[in-house]
């Protein structure tokens, strides 16, 4: 017992009190700042790096996108199926859920802002992964204003100890897990035990597994996908955006006990040609889609052997899917080197004041990353020394 107190007193922070709440905090700060520069000029697009956002940095299959051009008169003119029907019967196909468990609506976001307020209250406490993707403590603090504590994933190897995890988790009413975790790029594979473990107990979690099907393509679906445990104690998460190209049309899926909360998702949720693209993807592009995400991953790692030689005394933390967390050199600020880099044309996300976060574009894209990384590192490198 007294080690299990000490351990919690080491690896769970509790809420800071928090009063009324800031312009910046009325909303959730994400990536995309790129927009600012560009508006919706492609073409300015087209001249920077934007790779402080995780969007798949691979487009639909060529089938795929001659379908949405050869339909798209009706797709912006006609009503899409209300309930998303036809894409909750592709999910249950291809993930092998009971399509009563399934609940779509426009992107993961839109989920979390559905259903969080009604499966929490300002009395609930929740345990929630530390970092992570920013959405969370902004919905759980910030719209439902329940306590929230923080548990630490390993300051060295931004592991989530699991089986820690299970020690503390019954104190509270639930967990928010991502995994693979963002930004830190870590998947653990012991979340199936944990689990098993609050099974049965009080406490419920919720893990988004948007990224998962990085990992999946080089292991058995069934033994790292949480979606055949959902139920009562589980919701699992999953957006299409990440790993089959559809950030733009917005669709994503929740699993689990969801028919009580099906009324809170407005009808007509994802577009019609998001759901004709979702279904596609999921049915019809399954080799295709597995074929750019390995690529995808063989860029990272070369990715991260050049971010690795750019700044020689950086700790590079091998991701897994596609994209990968920098601890800086001791003096070098994040902030200043997001900033400096956007200068360059290149787009990145800092987390925190010792720590970027890179994702994996195409491979002249990446190049750019590397070579403004060495420039910029360099300089602020060489301001430190001065």
């Amino acid at each position: 017992v007294e080690a299990t107190a000490k351990w919690i007193q080491t690896h769970v922070a509790p809420t800071v009190p928090h009063g009324p709440l800031t312009t910046e905090e009325a909303a959730c700060f994400h990536g995309g700042v790129s927009w600012e520069a560009t508006g919706l000029d492609f073409k300015k697009r087209d001249a920077v790096v934007v790779a402080d956002v995780l969007d798949a940095p691979f487009p639909p299959p060529p089938e795929l996108l001659a379908e949405l051009r050869e339909n798209l008169p009706r797709l912006v003119t006609e009503a899409p199926p209300t309930h998303s029907e036809p894409l909750v019967e592709a999910v249950a196909e291809a993930r092998g859920v009971d399509p009563s468990r399934i609940l779509c609506s426009s992107g993961s976001s839109s989920l979390l802002f559905s259903l969080l307020p009604r499966l929490l209250d300002a009395n609930s406490r929740v345990l929630l992964l530390r970092p992570t993707y920013g959405e969370y403590e902004h919905v759980l603090r910030h719209v439902v204003g329940c306590h929230v504590d923080y548990f630490d994933v390993h300051p060295d190897t931004l592991e989530l100890d699991a089986a820690a995890l299970a020690t503390v988790a019954p104190r509270y009413d639930a967990v928010f897990l991502v995994n693979p975790n963002s930004p830190t790029g870590k998947h653990c594979a012991d979340l199936g035990a944990f689990i098993d473990k609050i099974k049965g107990s009080n406490t419920w979690a919720w893990v988004d597994e948007t990224y998962i099907d990085y990992v999946a393509d080089v292991t058995p679906t069934a033994t790292v996908s949480l979606e055949p445990k959902a139920g009562p104690n589980l919701y699992v998460l999953k957006s299409l955006s990440k790993v089959v190209g559809l950030s733009g049309l917005r669709a994503a899926y929740v699993v689990g006990d969801v028919d009580p909360y099906r009324r809170f998702v407005p009808p007509w949720a994802v577009p019609l040609p998001a759901q004709l693209a979702a279904v596609r993807a999921l049915t019809d592009h399954d080799e295709y889609y597995r074929a750019a995400r390995a690529e995808v991953c063989t860029a990272r790692a070369e990715l991260e052997r050049d971010v690795a030689t750019a700044i020689p005394d950086a700790k590079v933390h091998e991701g897994c899917a596609n994209f990968f967390l920098v601890d800086l050199p001791a003096g070098i600020s994040a902030t200043d080197v997001v900033e400096r880099c956007r200068e360059l044309g290149v787009y990145l996300r800092a987390v925190g004041d010792d720590r970027i976060r890179v994702a994996v574009r195409n491979d002249s894209d990446n190049k750019r990353i590397a070579l403004a990384l060495l420039e910029v590192c360099g300089e602020e490198d060489a301001r430190r020394v001065a």
